[in-house]
């Protein structure tokens, strides 16, 4: 019987630090934003912003002087316009 408990209380050592770690990013994780080149349907010039909650589109628009075709705020918060990469 002591066999088991002894490997239960190793293999919980060996576990224990794992399920506490933080998980880290890459140090090459690139931008952010997702570009979906590889669409059939994807109009060209043409893209779809999300802001972090606190970024007004309005403003973010007007501050940049870009125009929207339309400006999300229920399931996105963000806006689509034609951009340039």
């Amino acid at each position: 019987m002591r066999l088991p408990a002894r490997w239960a209380t190793a293999a919980l050592l060996l576990i224990a630090p794992l399920v506490g770690a933080p998980a880290t990013a890459s140090a090459d994780s690139g931008p952010e934003g997702v570009l979906v080149e590889q669409s059939t349907r994807a109009v060209p010039g043409q893209y779809i912003v999300t802001l972090e909650p606190e970024l007004s589109p309005d403003t973010f628009l007007r501050e940049f002087g870009l125009s929207p075709l339309f400006t999300y705020g229920n399931a996105l918060h963000g806006f689509a316009a034609q951009l340039t990469p």
